[in-house]
């Protein structure tokens, strides 16, 4: 893994995400302040590669924290659905402040865990990353699912009603043709989302395998903890 920008001046190996040369201490790059939201949002859509890079060049990672929020307002969504399939019972009656709360909690957990391992297993490479870095493209890399929130489910309240939440009948019982539609599209979102998380790795490592390999642990380890936290409840 090697991923380095090269100083005009004396013509130096620098981490690609470093402003000033270390050895001449020359400028390689212009400075960025802050994060564009609705422009990192189209560029993540359009072109992730440079999307990515504009969040790890911005010296401020703002709406990180946000997003992580959004993201797992619909993974406690997600969660009540599976757990709901999978117990055959009705929505978990019992203290759902306190139910977000740890998925909330356990999304930062995992997010921080792998900002950790990712820069430590980079560290011994010539593909250096910064902490920050590294959580504020994993937070952005949910940015499907705080989509899917903003979009999707108001779409599924408006179709399912109160039987959105039902197990008896569930919504493929009520509208199967409907509720087939809306299962592809949240699938597209996990998909979209593990797309998202191998670019926020390669973009940083350069290296496609240990990307893939480390997106899918990752989305993997987050997915199993909430849906224990579901079953759980």
């Amino acid at each position: 893994m090697k991923n380095i920008i090269a100083c005009n001046n004396c013509h130096e190996e620098n981490p690609f995400y470093a402003k000033t040369c270390w050895k001449c201490h020359g400028y390689l790059r212009d400075k960025v302040y802050n994060i564009d939201l609705w422009k990192t949002i189209g560029k993540l859509t359009d072109n992730p590669g440079v999307g990515f890079k504009s969040i790890i060049l911005s010296d401020h990672k703002n709406f990180a924290f946000a997003i992580i929020l959004f993201a797992a307002i619909k993974f406690y969504i997600d969660s009540i659905f599976l757990t709901m399939f999978a117990k055959r019972a009705g929505v978990p009656g019992s203290d759902l402040l306190l139910s977000f709360g740890i998925v909330l909690v356990v999304t930062l957990l995992v997010i921080v865990l792998f900002s950790f391992l990712l820069k430590l297993i980079t560290s011994s490479t010539n593909a250096q990353t910064r902490f920050k870095d590294n959580f504020a493209v994993f937070s952005y890399s949910l940015v499907p699912h705080a989509i899917g929130l903003c979009i999707l489910f108001p779409i599924e309240l408006v179709i399912f009603g109160g039987y959105l939440f039902s197990s008896n009948p569930t919504p493929f019982a009520i509208k199967e043709t409907l509720a087939f539609i809306m299962s592809g599209f949240e699938l597209l979102v996990l998909l979209w989302s593990l797309f998202l998380a191998i670019f926020a790795v390669y973009i940083q490592t350069r290296s496609f395998l240990f990307s893939l390999v480390f997106a899918i642990i990752f989305n993997g380890v987050l997915f199993y903890l909430l849906y224990l936290i579901g079953m759980l409840a």
